[in-house]
């Protein structure tokens, strides 16, 4: 699911949650080590992707932040922010020379 998440209403923060679940308190975020990535360049997209690429050639930085059910991949546009929502049972990653993060 991708979600527009420059402005979150409770229910579409709900909503993620109930996908991914709630979002790791400061304790938990210790014990992992933190639960976010820097910040990660992004080589190439699925057809899914293109209406974000083609509003804006700058789209290239990503970064993922853990959570207990899933992970969210946050990117930007301009001036709007993006979330890819994708649960672990829908997670494949592929490691060759970079990572290749798929879901469904």
């Amino acid at each position: 699911m991708i979600t527009d998440s420059t402005t979150l209403s409770k229910k579409k923060i709900q909503e993620i949650n109930t996908i991914v679940g709630p979002a790791f308190n400061i304790w938990d975020s210790l014990k992992l080590k933190g639960v976010g990535s820097p910040k990660l360049h992004i080589q190439s997209f699925s057809p899914g992707f293109k209406t974000f690429i083609e509003q804006n050639n700058s789209l290239s930085y990503c970064n993922i932040e853990l959570r207990p059910k899933g992970i969210i991949i946050h990117f930007s546009n301009r001036l709007d922010r993006y979330s890819w929502i994708v649960p672990y049972y829908l997670l494949a990653i592929f490691s060759t020379q970079a990572y290749s993060i798929h879901s469904n």
